[in-house]
């Protein structure tokens, strides 16, 4: 959450001493409104305006897929925090490497865990050879708003498994993505 700016404050001249009070009254009434628009515009800005993340791997080192007949399978190192209530639209990228007999035509699953709930079966690829590919899925996430002045948030992690096959294909962590556009 980024840190609250310091909300502008207009200041008007001084009224010089024996001018007529409504002149006062009416400085006052003024510097309120100018006061209530900006903070307006700053808690849009703040709490309401739009909001993406973006994460990858920088670990060079290539995550070995399980093979599992059920189950979501394997985090791959990417994770993000969603910092408020509302709509996400979640997208992730995985740089997929069969390289083995073993796995060639055997389905790989990309599943989303958010928070306690895992969502499976939602990108699917079955590589008929060895071969270097992107698999890449949306999901909407919807995450409760906050209850009473606490803070709202949900984490969210990409994982990946193969039903069968006993290649050695692995994921490329440098060229796989994970990111969220809050959609209100």
């Amino acid at each position: 959450m980024p840190a609250p700016v310091q909300q502008y404050r207009p200041s008007f001249p001084d009224i010089p001493a024996g001018q007529w009070p409504a002149l006062l009254s009416w400085r006052t009434r003024a510097e309120e409104a100018f006061r209530k628009a900006f903070d307006f515009l700053y808690d849009i800005r703040d709490n309401r305006g739009p909001l993406a993340l973006f994460t990858r791997n920088n670990d060079p080192a290539a995550i070995a897929i399980p093979a599992a007949a059920a189950g979501p399978g394997n985090g791959i190192g990417l994770e993000l925090t969603l910092p408020r209530g509302g709509n996400w639209l979640i997208t992730g990228t995985v740089c997929l490497i069969v390289t083995g007999a073993g796995d060639l035509g055997q389905t790989f699953l990309l599943s989303l865990n958010v928070g306690p709930i895992t969502q499976v079966w939602a990108g699917v690829s079955v590589p008929g050879a060895a071969s270097t590919l992107m698999l890449s899925q949306q999901w909407q996430v919807t995450v409760p708003a906050a209850l009473s002045g606490s803070v709202s948030s949900q984490s969210v992690r990409l994982m990946i498994v193969k039903r069968a096959g006993g290649g050695t294909s692995s994921i490329d962590p440098v060229h796989s993505t994970l990111s969220a556009v809050w959609t209100g």
